[in-house]
């Protein structure tokens, strides 16, 4: 693919996920074996950085991400490599969907979580912060 075709393709993504009108369209077509970094795929599913919820919900972080090869996701907690396994209640990572999941929420789970989708052409990331208020009401 030559250079020229790049451009186009790499401004017609910023247009399209940043949504401004002068981006030109995407009037090519993309080979399956163009190499893609990452890139969020539902941007507006990611505005909400900041989730201040209750003790014993369920929260959910999504990070809906393409890319050729297809990437993979990790989690990090705090900067560390995150799989639930020392949360009581443990996780659902949904790889399929680019999501964390942890239902009943505890104030030991505030923090900031982090997305890491990479594959052999680049990376990205995006972090959000957990704050739990108060404790867990017994019922």
């Amino acid at each position: 693919m030559s250079n020229r075709k790049k451009m186009q393709l790499l401004l017609a993504l910023l247009g399209v996920l940043l949504r401004v009108p002068w981006a030109p369209a995407l009037s090519f077509e993309a080979s399956e074996d163009m190499e893609l970094a990452p890139y969020w795929t539902h941007p507006q599913r990611m505005e909400k950085k900041l989730h201040a919820v209750p003790a014993g919900n369920t929260v959910k972080f999504r990070c809906p991400a393409a890319g050729n090869p297809l990437p993979t996701i990790r989690w990090l907690k705090d900067g560390q490599d995150f799989h639930g396994e020392h949360r009581i209640g443990g996780v659902r990572l949904r790889h399929q969907h680019w999501s964390l999941v942890m239902e009943s929420v505890v104030p030991s789970d505030r923090g900031t979580y982090t997305c890491l989708v990479e594959n052999s052409v680049g990376s990205i990331r995006y972090s959000y912060l957990l704050d739990v208020l108060g404790e867990r009401k017994s019922k």
